[in-house]
């Protein structure tokens, strides 16, 4: 909805989209969930059925303007015989689920549903905030930037606390 949002009301002066395991195209389990999980429908309704569509994924409009950074988390199992197979997996959304054409995610070793609670993509995405040079799309009009350094040791690390 934000990318609505950011090509529809240009004076929002959006800096930065983060997206956090965000499929770009119809992720496979919801699909599946769709078809052979009912209670999925209910949770999910309006928004699960656009979510498995791909002609309505397909008309998000494409982000020109924005700077932003696709992080897809990586520590699902995986195996021919799983439900996502041998593809690169959060659980929920594929790594490549999660790519724009030209744009490779950031992979993090963390399950969909702990994206935004990882001490290492907070810390991420605190030194995309404030760093001018930090990863986006090269697109028309835009000047591309060095992508951030991949996961290091050092972000590994707790936080420190200040007590």
């Amino acid at each position: 909805m934000l990318r609505v949002a950011v090509t529809d009301v240009p004076e929002l002066n959006v800096h930065r989209l983060v997206y956090l395991g965000t499929p770009q195209v119809p992720p496979r389990m919801a699909r599946w969930a769709w078809r052979w999980f009912p209670p999925f429908r209910v949770w999910a309704g309006d928004c699960g059925r656009w979510l498995i569509t791909p002609e309505r994924m397909a008309q998000l409009p494409p982000l020109e303007h924005v700077p932003f950074t696709l992080i897809a988390g990586a520590a699902g199992p995986r195996g021919r015989w799983l439900p996502l197979g041998e593809a690169e997996n959060d659980l929920i959304v594929t790594v490549e689920e999660c790519r724009l054409p030209g744009v490779e995610p950031v992979r993090v070793p963390v399950w969909h549903g702990f994206l935004m609670d990882h001490p290492a993509v907070q810390r991420l995405i605190l030194t995309m905030m404030t760093e001018t040079t930090a990863h986006h799309t090269p697109q028309p009009g835009l000047t591309p930037c060095r992508p951030p350094k991949m996961f290091s040791e050092d972000l590994y690390k707790p936080a420190r606390s200040n007590r």
